[in-house]
Order: structure tokens, then sequence, then C-alpha cells
């Protein structure tokens, strides 16, 4: 894997500049992803509970925003935010296997809609990828299909699982950085530079 020295300067800058520690965070999160995903189940409700906090979080957020606004229309829209996050947050932690169902349909429903959008926008667009930018819309619709299809039992593994490979994914991301990041990146780029 070659890494460029734009990639080098980012990595050096984010603080992550060592190639041990993209080693490490890379293995831990893939040792982590993978029990994700052989819990999924656990992921899945802790994903549920995770963003239920979130939510009150998101509503305290907006319950300070509406003290310090001045005028009645922000105060009121950012009240009724509070109102409505506090609400979905709160209803999120206390139920979190319907919770589970309920986001999980709403997946199947954004991968639907995202699927009909990738196909007609690559019929209509025709890029010159426009074939795998079509196929890829249809695997997405497929994917929503199935998600319906399978509801109520898809919910209790689909966001654990989604959560857990997309932490393999940068797990693997991390990994390849580190093992493509000289042992002295620092050292690469002052010779560069000089």
């Amino acid at each position: 894997m070659a890494i460029t020295e734009e990639t080098d300067i980012l990595i050096q800058g984010s603080g992550a500049a060592s190639k041990a520690s993209l080693l490490v965070l890379g293995s831990l999160l893939l040792i982590i992803g993978a029990g994700a995903l052989w819990a999924s189940f656990t992921t899945t409700l802790v994903s549920v509970l995770v963003a239920g906090v979130l939510l009150v979080l998101g509503a305290l957020f907006q319950a300070a925003l509406a003290v310090q606004s001045k005028k009645g229309a922000e105060i009121l829209s950012h009240s009724l935010l509070a109102i409505l996050y506090t609400v979905a947050g709160i209803w999120l932690i206390a139920n979190p296997l319907v919770g589970a169902i309920s986001l999980t349909s709403l997946i199947g429903v954004f991968f639907i809609a995202g699927g009909l959008l990738r196909i007609g926008s690559a019929v209509y667009l025709r890029p010159s990828s426009w074939g795998w930018a079509a196929l890829s819309g249809v695997v997405t619709f497929v994917l929503g299909i199935f998600t319906m299809a399978y509801l109520p039992e898809m919910s209790f593994v689909l966001i654990g699982t989604l959560v857990a490979i997309d932490m393999i994914f940068v797990g693997t991301t991390l990994l390849g950085y580190g093992l493509a990041l000289p042992a002295s990146a620092r050292t690469r780029l002052e010779r560069a530079h000089a």
C-alpha cells in the first residue's frame, strides 16, 4: 500500500503519528469489530441505547440553545426539538428492542429509496460507469427489500452487524496506514523538505 506525502502529514498532524499507535488501534478495532459481529444482538442493543443517550444529550443542547435564543421563533423551534429529542431518546433507552425494530425499518426504507435514486440517476444521467452505479443501486434496493421482508427478526442483528462491519473496515484501514507508514514518517518528511 503506497502512502502519499499528504497522508503522512495528515497522520502526523492528527496525533496518531507513530506506526505503532496505528497498528495497535487498527488491531483493537479489528478484534472489537469481530467480537461485535459475533455478538450482533448485543451490539444492536448497545447501539440503540447509545443512540438514545445521544438524543437525550442533543435535547440538552437544544434546550440550552432555546434559553440563549432571543427571538420567539428560535425559542419555539429549539424547545420543540428539545422535547422531540427527549421523548425519542428516552423511548429508545426504555424500549431498546422496539427501538431496534423502528431503526431497522428506517434503514430498510433508506436502502429502498437510496437504491431507487441510484438506479434512476444512473439510467437518467448515464455517466461513463453508469452500469456499476445502476448495479450498486440494485444491490442497495434488494438489501432494503430483504431488510423489510424479514422484520422484526432482522432488527435484532442488522444494526449490530453494520456497526461491527464498519469497525472492521476502519481497523483494516488503520492497519493498512500503519503498515505503509515508515518507522519514522517524520524523518522521511524532513528529508523531502530539505
